[in-house]
């Protein structure tokens, strides 16, 4: 992810490029996350893990910069709140689903 931020933080410093590159990104995480699905090699998972997390990160740095900018001022605490909880309510929820599937 480190490597991800780099870039990142390199092309959102160019204006015009922000939206292009959060398209990107996600049209890539999407691939990457359906490529991780059909994998059977372990090998091959784990380079599709780094890619995953590498275009997530364009997200992940985006989207409190765009709360920031674009939220009310009364709302701009929950939003960030939510920002903050959207990842560990995730993994917990995840983990919730794959125990009721796998049961």
């Amino acid at each position: 992810m480190s490597l991800g931020a780099s870039v990142a933080v390199g092309v959102y410093q160019k204006a015009n490029l922000i939206k292009p590159a959060l398209v990107l990104s996600l049209a890539c995480n999407a691939a990457a996350i359906y490529v991780f699905g059909i994998s059977e090699n372990f090998y091959y998972d784990a380079t599709i893990r780094f890619f995953i997390g590498f275009f997530q990160v364009f997200v992940v740095i985006f989207m409190p910069v765009w709360v920031d900018a674009f939220a009310n001022e009364k709302q701009k605490t929950i939003w960030l709140t939510f920002l903050i909880l959207a990842s560990p309510l995730g993994i917990v929820f995840g983990y919730i689903i794959t125990s009721i599937y796998i049961a």
